[in-house]
C-alpha cells in the first residue's frame, strides 16, 4: 500500500515539479522506509473486510483512520472532475489505486499493516490534493478598463485549502501540516502507550468482534513475549514437545502479548496471540480442597487470549470455591473464512483440539492435581464459550491420538456458556432460532449454564435463547440467567452492572444444584 501512494506520488512530482510536491514525496518516502523498517513489529490484521467492519465499531485510532483515509482519498475525485479534468483525474487514480490494492487484499485474503493502511490513505489525499496542479480560473477585469482587455489567471491547489489560506494563513499551514504528521506517525511509530510493566508498544489492529460497554475484544498494543502467569500458577505443555501442530494463521511468528482497550472495571486486560504452542496454567484451591475442577477457555475472537479478565481472574474465583482451576493459552489467531457473503467455520478448529486435550489431560493427571475426574467442568466467554459449545456436542475427538492423555474423555461434566459466540443461522431472518449447520447438539451434553446480557452489541439476546432451547429439545438440563444490561466481555470484574456482580453467586448456587459442589 505505502510503496504503491510512494509511486503515484512520484508521478505527481513529475507533473507539478514545485517545493510543495517535492516536501510530500520526501514524506511519502519516509512514511514508506519506516513502515518498511517496522513491518516485522507492526501487527497485521485480520482481512480487509473484517477491517472495515471493525471499524465501524471500534474507537481506535488505527481504525478511524482506516476509514478517515478512505473517505479523504475518494471523496475529492467527485469534485474533482467536475471542476478540473486534470485534477479529477489525478484525484480519481488515487482512488482508483486504493480500491484496487483493498480488492486485491480481500480477494487474495492478504493481511495488511492497519497503520500504513490508514496512514497511506491521509498521505495520499494530501499528494492528490495538495502537491498535484489545481484548475485554472480567469480573474474579472476591473469594470472602469478600457481598451483591450488582458485576462489574468490564478491556480488554487485546492478550493478548501484557499478558502481558508485566504484569512488566516497561519490556520492553512496547520490544517496542511497536522495531517501529514499524523500520517508520518502513525505509519512511523503507532500507537505508542505504556502498559503496566512493559516497554513501548505499537499499536495492534482490531479483529473483528466488535464493541462492548465494557470493553472490545481484540489487541490494542503488543510486544514480543511469551505470556507468563503469576507464581500461584503452573504452567504446563499442552501438547507433547515432539507432536507437529497445525500453526495458527500467523505461522511461525513469535508470540506477542499486550493490553485490550477500553478498560473494564478501572482496569486493563491482557491478552496473548500468535500461540502456536499452547499451554495450560493449573491454580490449586487456596483453601479445603472439593475434588471439583474447571478448565477456562477466555476469549478473544479467535485472535487472541484475554488471559485475565477471562482467565486467570475467572480462576482467582474458582479456587475459593475448593475447585481447581486450569486456563487455556490455545492457538490463535484463525481467521474464519467467508464463502457467498457468509462466515464459515473452518475445517480444523485449532482451539477446539487444544480445549479437548486439556479436557484429556486434566483427567489423566486427576490424581496429580486432586481432582475427581467425574466432576471435570467448563466455562468460556465468547469465542471461548463458542469453543465450551462445540466440546460439550462433540462426541468424537478432532486430532489423531498422541499419547496416554487421549485416552481419556474431552467431553466436560458440565458447562457454563458466557456471552455466547455466534452460532445462530442469521440468514433465515430475525424471528428464526435456528443453529448454524456446523453446530450440532447431542443429547449426552453436560448441564449448562448460560449467562448473557440484553444490551450485548456482539452477540444479541437470540444467540444464546437459540442455544439454550436447543439443548432443551435435545433433553439437556440447561438453565439460563439474563440480565438487562452489561454488554459483552465483562468477565468477572465488578461494574456498575449488576451482572457482574450478581453472575458468579448465580453459578455457585447453579453447581451446588447439579452436584459439583457441597453447600457450606
Amino acid at each position: 500500500m505505502a510503496g504503491a501512494l510512494l509511486a503515484a506520488s512520484a508521478v505527481a512530482t513529475l507533473i507539478k515539479p514545485d517545493r510543495p510536491a517535492w516536501g510530500l514525496l520526501a514524506v511519502s518516502v519516509a512514511c514508506f522506509i519506516l513502515t518498511g523498517l517496522r513491518s516485522g513489529e507492526v501487527a497485521a490484521t485480520p482481512f480487509v473486510n473484517d477491517v472495515f467492519r471493525t471499524a465501524s465499531l471500534s474507537s481506535s485510532i488505527a481504525t478511524l483512520a482506516v476509514w478517515s483515509g478512505t473517505a479523504l482519498l475518494l471523496l475529492p475525485a467527485i469534485p474533482g472532475l467536475w471542476r478540473s479534468r486534470q485534477v479529477g483525474a489525478a484525484q480519481a487514480t488515487f482512488g482508483a489505486t486504493w480500491l484496487a490494492l483493498v480488492a486485491a487484499a480481500i480477494f487474495r485474503a492478504e493481511p495488511v499493516p492497519v497503520i500504513a493502511y490508514g496512514g497511506s490513505a491521509i498521505v495520499g489525499y494530501l499528494l492528490s490534493t495538495l502537491a498535484l496542479p489545481g484548475r485554472a480560473a480567469p480573474s474579472r477585469p476591473p469594470a472602469s478598463a478600457t481598451g483591450p482587455q488582458t485576462t489574468k489567471t490564478f491556480t488554487t491547489r485546492n478550493d478548501c485549502v484557499d478558502r481558508f489560506a485566504k484569512p488566516v494563513a497561519l490556520q492553512a499551514s496547520l490544517l496542511r501540516s497536522l495531517p501529514v504528521a499524523f500520517a508520518f506517525a502513525l505509519v512511523a511509530c503507532g500507537q505508542v502507550t505504556e502498559p503496566e510493566g512493559a516497554t513501548a508498544e505499537v499499536t495492534l489492529p482490531s479483529a473483528n468482534t466488535g464493541l462492548s460497554s465494557a470493553r472490545i475484544e481484540v489487541p490494542k498494543v503488543e510486544q514480543v513475549g511469551v505470556w507468563q502467569p503469576g507464581s500461584d500458577g503452573e504452567q504446563v505443555p499442552l501438547w507433547p514437545a515432539d507432536v507437529a501442530l497445525a500453526k495458527p494463521d500467523s505461522g511461525d511468528r513469535p508470540e506477542a502479548t499486550g493490553n485490550g482497550s477500553p478498560t473494564v472495571g478501572g482496569r486493563k486486560w491482557h491478552w496473548a496471540t500468535y500461540v502456536t504452542r499452547p499451554t495450560l496454567t493449573i491454580y490449586r484451591p487456596r483453601s479445603q480442597n472439593t475434588g471439583a475442577a474447571m478448565l477456562v477457555l477466555p476469549g478473544g475472537g479467535f485472535y487472541a487470549v484475554a488471559m485475565d479478565l477471562e482467565g486467570t481472574e475467572i480462576c482467582d474465583w474458582v479456587v475459593q470455591q475448593g475447585m481447581t482451576c486450569a486456563v487455556l493459552k490455545y492457538r490463535t489467531p484463525q481467521v474464519w473464512p467467508q464463502e457467498n457473503g457468509r462466515q464459515r467455520r473452518p475445517e480444523v478448529l485449532l482451539g477446539l483440539e487444544d480445549a479437548q486435550r486439556a479436557m484429556s489431560l486434566l483427567r489423566q493427571r486427576a490424581s496429580t492435581y486432586g481432582i475427581d475426574p467425574q466432576k471435570i467442568g467448563v466455562v468460556g466467554f465468547s469465542a471461548g464459550a463458542y469453543l465450551v459449545a462445540n466440546m460439550s456436542n462433540t462426541v468424537e475427538r478432532t486430532y489423531p491420538r498422541t499419547d496416554a492423555a487421549d485416552e481419556q474423555s474431552s467431553r466436560p461434566d458440565f458447562a457454563i456458556v458466557a456471552y455466547t459466540a455466534r452460532m445462530l443461522d442469521n440468514s433465515k431472518g430475525r424471528n428464526n432460532l435456528e443453529l448454524q449447520t456446523w453446530v450440532q447438539i447431542s443429547a449426552q451434553a453436560p448441564p449448562t449454564l448460560i449467562i448473557h446480557a440484553m444490551d450485548d452489541p456482539v452477540d444479541d439476546i437470540r444467540q444464546p435463547m437459540a442455544y439454550a432451547l436447543a439443548l432443551s429439545d435435545a433433553g439437556v438440563s440447561v438453565d439460563m440467567r439474563l440480565y438487562g444490561k452489561g454488554g459483552h466481555a465483562f468477565g468477572m470484574r465488578p461494574t456498575d452492572d449488576l451482572i457482574t456482580r450478581d453472575w458468579p453467586a448465580q453459578a455457585r448456587d447453579w453447581l451446588f444444584s447439579i452436584g459439583m459442589l457441597s453447600p457450606p
